[in-house]
This record gives structure tokens, C-alpha cells and sequence, in this order.
């Protein structure tokens, strides 16, 4: 059985019923060295980049990750964003089965998103070290 097969495998009731494989924005922006991986298109990332002060990001396409997910750090926490999730439960898998141990799908898309953006959720966060 190859590691993709036992990662699906490993995806029963249990895995998805008790929600750990998800993360709101401001809980994933709360954890420290996290990686921002976005999926979407370049397209899509050249209308609206989001680059995240705090978190290290990463634009790979999901069309790309097959070839570039080398370049992922696999030992730091992993934020899956796209703009509606399904990108980023194939990634989740896909990561998951080369060995990613921290890897979490962002919900709530765009929407979710950009509410933890608003300026008084990022003024509060970039005073919370003061």
C-alpha cells in the first residue's frame, strides 16, 4: 500500500468528525511559525494577493504542488487556504500522505478570511506582543 492509500485510509469518521483537520483564520493566525499556503490560480492570486505579516506564505498553485511541494516546510504548522475549500482538501490529503504532520484547511474562504483583515482585528493582533 503506497502513503497516499494510507492516508485516505486514515481519513475515517474519527479524522473528520472531530474537526482537526480544519482552523478558523484567527486561531491559525495565533499559532506561531505557521505557513500560509495559498492554492489559488495566478490569476486569482495577481486580482487579490494576500501576504500576512506575521505568517510566512507561500503561493503554490494547486496545480503545482505535485512538484513543488518540496519547498513546504514539513516541520511547522500548515494553513490550507483557497476560495472555497475544495483545493484545499485535495492538498490536505495530498500533504498528508508526503508526510505532513501539521497540515489544516483555513475555512470560511474569502468571506472568513478577510473579516480576521479588518483593521481592528490587525491593529489588536500586531499589539498583542507589545
Amino acid at each position: 500500500m503506497d502513503s497516499f492509500e494510507a492516508t485516505i485510509r486514515s481519513m475515517d469518521f474519527d479524522y473528520f468528525g472531530t474537526g482537526g483537520h480544519k482552523t478558523t483564520p484567527q486561531a491559525f493566525f495565533d499559532r506561531t511559525g505557521a505557513v500560509f499556503l495559498d492554492l489559488r490560480s495566478e490569476p486569482e492570486f495577481d486580482i487579490l494577493p494576500i501576504r500576512i505579516a506575521s505568517l510566512q506564505g507561500l503561493h503554490i498553485p494547486m496545480h503545482e504542488l505535485p512538484d513543488r511541494y518540496g519547498e513546504i516546510p514539513s516541520d511547522k504548522p500548515i494553513g490550507l487556504f483557497c476560495s472555497n475549500d475544495t483545493r484545499s482538501s485535495i492538498a490536505l490529503a495530498y500533504l498528508k500522505s508526503r508526510g505532513f504532520a501539521d497540515v489544516r484547511i483555513i475555512i470560511g474562504g474569502y468571506a472568513a478570511l478577510m473579516e480576521e483583515l479588518k483593521p481592528g482585528k490587525v491593529h489588536k493582533r500586531s499589539r498583542a506582543g507589545d
